[in-house]
């Protein structure tokens, strides 16, 4: 199964991309923008502004698990192991903790517009608005890389290579 955020809405695929079922659109409040997508378990997560919404039935219905995220926009999200973070403009890096409210790990940058994680070795790396940022330990801690020149606009890991971003 495959998922797509769009501004138009969120859109699922049940045939690996060969067509594509609307869910939700994105005039309907509770997905407004649902570009940031991740997936846990069973869980589908999508990133809104001022909340994270979170699917059980494949994006079917959804529920609000926003607590600490008052007043931010989700930016990115990403999956570490069973953990999820998100990447935000007002907060920095949160992570979702066991009772389902979202703590700081990362505030020294509030603005965060990328997360990805390298599926080998679960090393983590964040786009702030002043900086790239790295995490070797799931996201406990956060240390600051050298930036590279121009915009970056994304980050991506390559699926093949361990380490290769």
């Amino acid at each position: 199964m495959l998922f797509a955020g769009t501004v138009a809405g969120l859109y699922r695929s049940n045939d690996g991309g060969r067509t594509w079922s609307l869910l939700a659109a994105a005039n309907k409040p509770v997905l407004q923008y649902p570009e940031r997508i991740a997936t846990r378990q069973a869980f589908l997560y999508a990133g809104t502004v001022g909340a994270v919404l979170v699917s059980m039935d494949d994006g079917t219905s959804w529920s609000s698990e926003s607590n600490g995220l008052s007043g931010v926009a989700v930016l990115s999200l990403a999956r570490c192991g069973d953990a999820i973070f998100a990447g935000t403009n007002g907060a920095g890096i949160v992570r979702r903790d066991s009772g389902g409210r979202w703590r700081s790990v990362y505030a020294q940058d509030t603005i965060v517009s990328s997360l990805v994680v390298d599926p080998f070795n679960g090393q983590m790396l964040a786009r702030a608005r002043r900086s790239l940022l790295r995490s070797s330990d799931g996201g406990s801690t956060w240390q600051v890389l050298p930036d590279v020149d121009g915009t970056l606009l994304g980050l991506a890991f390559d699926p093949g290579r361990p380490g290769v971003v």
